[in-house]
């Protein structure tokens, strides 16, 4: 069963990568993500670290609330499985947009500006999984916060250094 979870996660990813590929150069340019990696709004971003913290603690805190609920209503392994299934298809469709657009130095943007919070937010899908006792709420929530941490205060400062 483990193993044919990762070979749909593998093709989860890899779709992305083929949409991207498929969709051709015109849909790149217009939904690219050319806006989000543009330097001067990086490097001279105008919103402090603490309102960064704020917005991205809110939004993050309602897809928790959003997941618990689904996990209610649908199950805890179902939930995760199918976010994680989405998280990996979204990340090679964005994996694939930088690279397009930056070349490989686009891959070290992406894992800069997904890797430190996302440790924390895939850990706490791992624990709500895996987690059977009232306590798991508190520790994802705990580990949501932490990754909002990581993506309001260290992303903004390792991308304002590489770009």
């Amino acid at each position: 069963m483990i193993q044919k979870n990762k070979i749909i996660y593998a093709l989860c990813f890899l779709a992305g990568i083929l949409l991207v590929n498929l969709m051709g150069s015109g849909l790149l340019n217009t939904y690219g993500v050319t806006s989000f990696w543009d330097q001067s709004a990086v490097t001279f971003w105008s919103m402090s670290y603490d309102q960064y913290f704020w917005y991205i603690f809110f939004m993050r805190m309602k897809g928790l609330i959003v997941i618990l609920l689904l996990g209610t209503v649908f199950g805890r392994r179902i939930v995760t499985r199918v976010f994680l299934a989405l998280f990996l298809f979204l990340t090679g469709i964005f994996i694939t947009m930088s690279v397009i657009e930056r070349g490989l130095s686009g891959i070290a943007a992406v894992l800069l500006a997904m890797l430190p919070q996302w440790i924390f937010y895939l850990l706490a899908f791992t624990v709500y999984e895996r987690g059977r006792e009232r306590k798991v709420i508190f520790v994802c929530a705990l580990l949501v916060v932490l990754g909002c941490l990581a993506e309001g205060y260290i992303s903004p400062f390792f991308l304002k250094k590489v770009l």
